[in-house]
């Protein structure tokens, strides 16, 4: 079960060996890219800065999309959020623990 904010485009839910478990996408966002593509992708980007830094990922930004990353146990959950209509996500991202989301 999920409890959706207006702003969150897209859920990512990817495995501790990079797969992608689950995509869920609320808004079509006139993308066309495979979820187990793009879930490799964030898990490698994930993975080499956790290796290189010692720490967690815990956003990426563009002008268009703020990318979330949180951490469940063993999965990874990557939000998707519209950055540009999303003030008060960006002004508490906080906002995110409260979703639920069936594992």
């Amino acid at each position: 079960m999920i409890a959706m904010n207006k702003n969150i485009l897209g859920i990512i839910k990817i495995s501790e060996n990079g797969l992608c478990n689950e995509y869920i996408e609320f808004v079509n966002m006139n993308n066309s890219f495979d979820p187990q593509l793009i879930a490799g992708f964030f898990y490698a980007i994930n993975k080499f800065i956790k290796d290189f830094t010692g720490e967690k990922l815990t956003e990426i930004k563009t002008s268009n999309y703020k990318l979330i990353f949180k951490y469940n146990n063993k999965i990874l959950v990557v939000y998707i959020i519209d950055n540009i209509n999303n003030n008060d996500i960006n002004s508490n991202s906080e906002r995110l623990n409260c979703l639920t989301i069936s594992t």
